[in-house]
């Protein structure tokens, strides 16, 4: 059975991909959902996905169908392969839509794509018109690769240069993408996903981000930076999270 009652918007995926191009997007779905890690993983995406309107869902999800096409499979040249990278930082989406929906935004809605430069999403709060561009930061290559060799590598607990020169420009690249768009402010997410596969150094990593920022220009009215809580300890909802300019 390709559904899986405890996800239903993944299992809408699953299904609708397979249906239109022939092949799940995970070979041996739903028996990946044996391993924990992953089973957590999707356990924790299904939360941020069922948090949106069934309009929003549909749009997002009309976004993201295609990047499952089995030609799209995404790769560099070190890694050869990233997996469905491009898919899954769509999938962030809801993340950032379900954070500002439990910090007091409303009319909270997903922009559809055309043929001007948009931000993901549009959000009120205080009469305020918010847009708000979501950018994810994927693992490096040297972590992907040691993934696909069934090894880990160990984690430093300082952030190296080649992770802050990649955070600098995609906080530069979502700015520039949201002067395109006519709002009275703009946020940047970002979801971080560090090479420390258990998270353990999540703390550590937000502070080392935190005192960097303080040297750097904002590109937009305000930044929300998010990442996975360390795996044995916390439940998926805890994501580590701060703003800044802080509150």
């Amino acid at each position: 059975m390709i559904a899986h009652v405890d996800m239903p918007r993944i299992s809408e995926i699953v299904v609708e991909a397979g249906e239109r191009y022939g092949v799940l997007p995970w070979n041996g779905w739903p028996q990946l959902l044996g391993d924990p890690q992953i089973k957590k993983h999707f356990d924790d995406l299904e939360i941020h996905l069922n948090s949106l309107g069934v309009g929003d869902w549909n749009i997002l999800k009309q976004k993201v169908i295609p990047r499952f096409r089995p030609t799209k499979h995404d790769a560099s040249p070190v890694t050869k392969s990233r997996g469905w990278q491009s898919a899954m930082d769509l999938l962030n989406e809801a993340v950032a839509y379900r954070d500002l929906v439990e910090h007091g935004f409303s009319c909270v809605r997903f922009i559809r794509e055309s043929s001007r430069k948009t931000p993901d999403l549009a959000a009120k709060k205080s009469g305020i018109d918010w847009g708000c561009e979501v950018k994810t930061i994927n693992e490096s290559d040297i972590e992907i690769c040691l993934r696909m060799q069934g090894r880990v590598a160990s984690s430093s607990v300082q952030l190296e240069s080649g992770f802050i020169e990649k955070l600098k420009k995609t906080i530069g690249a979502a700015g520039a993408q949201l002067k395109e768009f006519h709002c009275d402010k703009r946020a940047i997410f970002v979801i971080l996903n560090f090479d420390d596969s258990l998270h353990e150094y999540i703390d550590g990593y937000m502070n080392q981000i935190k005192n960097w920022l303080v040297s750097q220009p904002m590109e937009a009215d305000l930044y929300c930076f998010m990442a996975r809580p360390p795996f044995a300890t916390r439940h998926p909802r805890d994501w580590s999270r701060f703003v800044w300019p802080s509150d």
